[in-house]
């Protein structure tokens, strides 16, 4: 392999784990954000769930998840800006929207 191609080759690997980080970074604060609204009482880890979004969960009555939980794929979390009100944060709850606590920061 030459310069050019080990140049290459760092490049693309650097990419992808910057891709993979950008990835993990979203899940973590998704996951915070979810768990801030069970403990706040605004929703349910079922509102959460994949397979409640994909209409497939075997357990629509349990409310409070289940061992076969899993975090929606690509939820959308919306983090407040400062100054911004947090009340009615949850008004976007089910579509994967869910305002977190500014008090974690990025």
């Amino acid at each position: 392999m030459n310069a050019k191609q080990s140049l290459k080759a760092a490049s693309k690997r650097i990419e992808d784990l910057e891709d993979w980080n950008n990835k993990a970074k979203h899940d973590i604060k998704a996951y915070n954000a979810c768990i801030d609204g069970v403990i706040a009482g605004q929703c349910s880890f079922c509102d959460w769930c994949e397979e409640q979004r994909l209409g497939e969960c075997e357990r629509p009555e349990k409310g409070t998840g289940c061992s076969g939980w899993w975090l929606m794929d690509n939820p959308v979390v919306k983090l407040p800006e400062e100054g911004d009100e947090t009340d009615g944060a949850t008004e976007n709850l089910g579509k994967g929207i869910l305002s977190a606590s500014p008090a974690g920061g990025e």
